[in-house]
Parts: C-alpha cells; sequence; structure tokens
C-alpha cells in the first residue's frame, strides 16, 4: 500500500506542476513514468502455427507445454512414424529445417532429445509425464524399452513369418528379408534376420524376450 500511495503523490504532485505551467522535475516525471499500472508488458509468444517461431532455434525440448505438444511434439513423433515405420527415436535426431516431409513448426525441433527424457521418465515410474501425453504415446506405440520394442515390433512378427512360410525356424545365416516381397510386412523388409537369430543363439541378446516367449519359439 506504501508503494501505491507513494506513486498516487507522485501523480498529484506532478498534475500540480503542470497546473502552474511548470516543468515537472526530472525526479517526479521518472517516478511517474514508471507507475506500474502504466507500464508496457508483452503477452507471452505462441507456439501457434500462424507465428513465426518455425524459425526459432530449439535450446532445449518443450518438456511440459501442451500447446507445444499439441501443435509440434506430437506431429513430429507421429511423422517419424510414418516416415520410418517404427518409434525408436534416435538421440541425436533434430527435425530438419526446410523439410515439408516434416510439419513446419517442428523444424529444427530436438525431438531425439525429448524422447531420451521420455524414456528416462518411464523407466523411472513415469510420474513426470503428462498423463494425457503418455496414453497419447502408448496409442501410437511409442519405444519406451528399445529391446523389447524390437523384439515384439521386428524380431518376433519375423520369425513368425519365416515359420509361416518353412515351417520351421531355423533361420539361414545369411538370410536377408527381401525388399518389396509381398510376402513379408514392408516395415521388415531389409532386415538380416539370419545374422540376428545367429546372435541370439550364440550371443544371448534378447535372453528375457526368449525366456518370456519360450513356448512359442519351440
Amino acid at each position: 500500500m506504501r508503494l501505491v500511495s507513494s506513486a498516487r503523490s507522485r501523480l498529484i504532485r506532478a498534475s500540480a506542476f503542470r497546473a502552474a505551467g511548470a516543468a515537472v522535475p526530472d525526479a517526479i516525471r521518472l517516478a511517474v513514468e514508471r507507475v506500474p499500472s502504466q507500464c508496457h508488458y508483452e503477452a507471452p509468444r505462441s507456439f501457434s502455427s500462424d507465428a513465426k517461431d518455425h524459425d526459432r532455434p530449439w535450446k532445449t525440448p518443450a518438456l511440459h507445454n501442451p500447446v507445444a505438444w499439441q501443435e509440434t511434439v506430437k506431429p513430429a513423433i507421429l511423422t517419424f512414424l510414418k516416415l520410418e515405420k517404427h518409434l525408436m527415436v534416435p538421440v541425436k535426431l533434430v527435425v530438419p529445417h526446410g523439410d515439408d516431409a516434416w510439419p513446419e513448426a517442428a523444424w529444427g525441433y530436438p525431438l531425439g532429445k525429448h524422447a531420451v527424457w521420455l524414456r528416462k521418465q518411464w523407466r523411472e515410474g513415469g510420474h513426470r509425464i503428462d498423463q494425457q501425453h503418455r496414453e497419447e504415446l502408448e496409442e501410437m506405440g511409442f519405444a519406451w524399452d528399445w529391446s523389447q520394442y524390437k523384439w515384439d515390433r521386428f524380431v518376433l512378427p519375423a520369425l513368425r513369418t519365416f515359420y509361416d512360410l518353412n515351417g520351421h525356424t531355423d533361420v539361414p545365416y545369411d538370410l536377408c528379408i527381401p525388399k518389396g516381397s509381398p510376402e513379408w510386412p514392408d516395415y521388415l523388409w531389409g532386415q538380416r534376420l539370419g545374422s540376428r537369430v545367429s546372435s541370439i543363439r550364440n550371443r544371448n541378446i534378447f535372453a528375457k524376450q526368449v525366456v518370456a516367449d519360450n513356448d512359442e519359439l519351440k
């Protein structure tokens, strides 16, 4: 209240000087010009697609901004899924500027760092991830655990398809799933299934997954 009273007092004195035709002393003028109610404040910039924020240099991921999630992050993740046929977003991925395959609002966004944060939070219980965002990521099939994701998305479906085609799972070491083959799902094309199966047998990779799906793999 003292600040308000002081400011009001200065305004009254300044008015008295002006009414008398005298110049307002600098000290009073300075104080009057700084009255909070007369200050100009800029509204915070939004992430609207109509704004020019698309060219802004994203230094850090927008982890807790609901507008950025809807207009930048979520569309970028969906675009990555469309382009790559999976959601194992690499750490170093930054959405390229000027690439029309990506939403303009996401150009320059450090999507890889955002994905790293999401996976880290998931390992720690997921309490800091917005509940709605988490549900949407679940619907997309986000890769929370890369090892499990690779198994569920690539390895096990490839083994199932190989078994359906050949009646066994003795996959030859040099087998690479042919690109363009109508017998294989397109997201498996190019996968070196033979060397991967060899690694499972000899290097014990995907050990947890093999144990969990042992009955199907026998």
